[in-house]
């Protein structure tokens, strides 16, 4: 369906200029608005999700105003290497703080800068939960759990019942490349590649001595026969 994305496309994804993300990754051709990040750009730039001290925030929230002078609560990120002021901070979540309001190490929140007027100071920002069927930090990850209205625990993916057909582990993740079926007990026999994790279909064709719309059926089984 345009304009989803994800298993059952049940994430509407909201690119820049209302474009058509991928329906499988949620890729975005041009990015995402000014005021949403993530996958799909489902994000709102004034949250991180599952992410206790914002550390992997990579939203990119970039409206500078001065209406902090009239209400100090108002406190937007915005992108460092966008600011003529600079302020040395030890960064141990990225290798170059150059990107975009991070928090620095030890510290309990993200950082934001205002005008060179104003120092660094604590971002107002809120750490949330991610929208149903995702989990793990910024909601990088689907879930895949058996109910249709089943939703997997925010932090770790486990389904509270059984994994949706075709994954498995702990975690409920896609068939392993080579493996196929509901319980993904079944080997691929393809020429080459791996075959659809689904039906088992194998694009190249069967490899040789298997045959079948799956290749599971193998040709050169002897069959014993008595005299």
């Amino acid at each position: 369906m345009p304009g989803y994305f994800g298993g059952q496309c049940q994430f509407r994804c909201q690119c820049r200029a209302d474009e058509t993300c991928n329906d499988v990754t949620g890729q975005c051709p041009s990015d995402c608005p000014d005021d949403r990040w993530g996958v799909g750009c489902i994000l709102n730039n004034n949250n991180y999700y599952n992410d206790a001290k914002g550390t992997n925030y990579m939203g990119k929230k970039a409206k500078s105003t001065h209406d902090h002078e009239h209400n100090p609560s108002v406190k937007p990120c915005i992108r460092w290497i966008d600011q003529d002021h600079y302020y040395s901070l030890s960064d141990g979540s990225r290798a170059e703080a150059k990107n975009y309001c991070r928090n620095p190490t030890n510290s309990p929140y993200t950082w934001c800068y205002y005008n060179q007027n104003y120092k660094w100071n604590y971002c107002q920002m809120e750490n949330i939960n991610c929208v149903t069927g995702r989990f793990d930090v910024n909601c990088k990850k689907e879930c895949h759990c058996s109910g249709a209205t089943e939703d997997c625990q925010k932090k770790n993916g486990v389904c509270q019942t059984e994994c949706a057909p075709h994954f498995q582990g702990s975690i409920c993740q896609e068939c392993k490349d080579g493996y196929f079926g509901t319980l993904c007990d079944h080997t691929c026999h393809c020429r080459s590649g791996s075959c659809d994790k689904t039906t088992g279909h194998c694009p190249s064709g069967c490899a040789t001595g298997w045959t079948g719309d799956n290749c599971q059926t193998g040709t050169n089984q002897r069959v014993s026969v008595r005299k």
